[in-house]
């Protein structure tokens, strides 16, 4: 299991790290930094890469990698949080 650090990684990086899991056959990507926002990758900026290099690959293979994103967070932020990942999700 690799575990990137979110506060290393800008979200291009993140969401390249998600489709190469993705096309080595992965089922599961879990956003365990969603419990912060990170300074070089936002919840939104993470959910919004990852999701969408998870979206190429499916297109291209026709299998679909999940993609998890913890989005507990401090009162506000989760509710935010959790309109950022439907958005994510309407959008493929």
């Amino acid at each position: 299991m690799r575990r990137p650090q979110a506060d290393r990684l800008s979200p291009d990086e993140l969401g390249r790290l998600a489709e190469v899991f993705a096309l080595g056959g992965i089922d599961v990507v879990k956003d365990d930094h969603g419990l912060a926002d990170q300074p070089s990758a936002t919840f939104e900026e993470r959910v919004t890469a990852c999701q969408a290099a998870l979206d190429r690959v499916a297109d291209a293979t026709g299998r679909r990698t999940l993609y998890v994103a913890t989005r507990r967070a401090l009162r506000t932020g989760s509710a935010r949080r959790s309109s950022s990942a439907t958005e994510a999700e309407q959008a493929r």
